[in-house]
């Protein structure tokens, strides 16, 4: 791909740490977490566990939106350097057991009321890519690995929505793209992983 300004070396070099070094390491950071609500949260109720899993992840994604200003404002790195330092860490890392709860759950719950068999797989899975493509949001399938995100100062707080909107709009928004978008992201790869089982 040609990029302005940077090297093909770059580029490549680039693609191998995604490829070989951060995609391991979240996708360890994603099973471990994934494994200890298997192992904590209602061991033996399965169907209970999902729904409690998804309820962290709704709740929390639209819990972060409505907090992205108000932590823009009280944690600024040129003002507070340390404190932001370190309530972004905490952000992050719990931001991190939300998503994991939010795919655990859903995932979970496709296995539950949509089963395992070929047919299901291939139905769930098109309508997910229906849906993605009729939101304008079927790129999203393609993000894991290799979307890299920095911990840079800029727009840290951000919680990247599809509408460039504010206030209850964006609240809408979030509900929209993080919960069903995100929910037909799931369902895609938890039938394309299904299949090819």
């Amino acid at each position: 791909t040609n990029v302005p300004g940077v090297s093909a070396t770059a580029l490549g070099l680039d693609t191998l740490l995604s490829s070989l070094i951060i995609a391991p390491a979240v996708v360890g950071y994603w099973r471990g977490t994934w494994m200890l609500m298997d192992y904590h949260v209602f061991p033996q109720q399965h169907l209970y566990s999902a729904w409690v899993s998804f309820t962290i992840g709704a709740f929390g994604h639209i819990f972060f939106v409505l907090m992205e200003r108000p932590f823009t404002r009280w944690f600024n790195p040129d003002i507070h350097r340390l404190a932001y330092y370190l309530v972004s860490r905490l952000y992050t890392a719990i931001f991190g057991f939300v998503c994991v709860n939010l795919w655990r759950g859903a995932w979970k719950m496709l296995d539950r009321y949509t089963g395992l068999e070929i047919w299901s797989v291939l139905a769930t899975m098109l309508v997910s890519v229906v849906a993605l493509a009729a939101m304008r949001t079927l790129r999203n399938i393609s993000a894991p690995p290799f979307a890299v995100a920095t911990d840079g100062y800029e727009g840290y707080f951000q919680v990247p929505t599809m509408f460039r909107v504010s206030n209850v709009l964006k609240y809408i928004d979030n509900c929209l793209i993080e919960v069903e978008s995100g929910e037909y992201i799931i369902i895609f790869w938890r039938n394309n992983i299904n299949y090819v089982r």
